[in-house]
């Protein structure tokens, strides 16, 4: 009798939350940029890309403005503070079908711009820049852009993020070297 109660009640609560709940699994995220170099001031359009993996279609819900997806650089000069992972999870939700065919694509239009001692990427329409420790990227202009996917209502148990593929850049001081040609070593 106790087992049969066990049984019901594990099925009836994963009958509750999957309904519910979302997640990123089994799906490719990748990002694509216009240009593998830069110059500070320039323009910088990032796409963000999810598409399913081993089945032809799947659901994924992401607020309008993308506040349930995360940019950030991949460099020694990362500043990621701890609220990173928390968003209001109150706005408009699009629930979308996405297949290979016709996969999630948004692309982003940000500058990249100096403040202090930091750069920033800062991107029209969205909430989430990209900042870099400006000493750090002197040394060596060349990060990643990685971004993570953090699903509205996860599901008990579920992964509370879902990575992007990085996308490598670089990030040159023009007025010194000149208009990059090639990314650097």
């Amino acid at each position: 009798m106790k087992h049969t109660r066990f049984i019901i009640y594990i099925s009836a609560l994963v009958a509750l939350t999957s309904c519910n709940s979302d997640n990123f699994y089994n799906t490719k995220r990748f990002i694509e940029t216009d240009k593998n170099m830069y110059c500070i001031g320039d323009s910088i359009f990032v796409t963000l890309n999810i598409m399913p993996l081993q089945v032809d279609s799947k659901e994924i819900r992401v607020f309008s403005d993308l506040k349930n997806i995360k940019l950030f650089p991949y460099s020694k000069s990362a500043m990621i503070s701890s609220d990173f992972y928390e968003f209001d999870k109150t706005g408009e939700i699009n629930t979308i079908i996405i297949t290979k065919e016709d996969y999630f694509s948004r692309t982003l239009k940000g500058i990249i711009q100096t403040h202090e001692d930091k750069i920033i990427i800062n991107f029209d329409n969205y909430s989430n820049n990209i900042v870099l420790n400006k000493s750090v990227y002197e040394e060596s202009p060349d990060l990643a852009i990685g971004g993570i996917c953090l699903p509205i209502k996860p599901e008990p148990g579920a992964e509370l993020e879902e990575t992007f593929n990085q996308k490598r850049i670089a990030i040159v001081n023009c007025e010194k070297q000149g208009r990059p040609t090639s990314m650097p070593e």
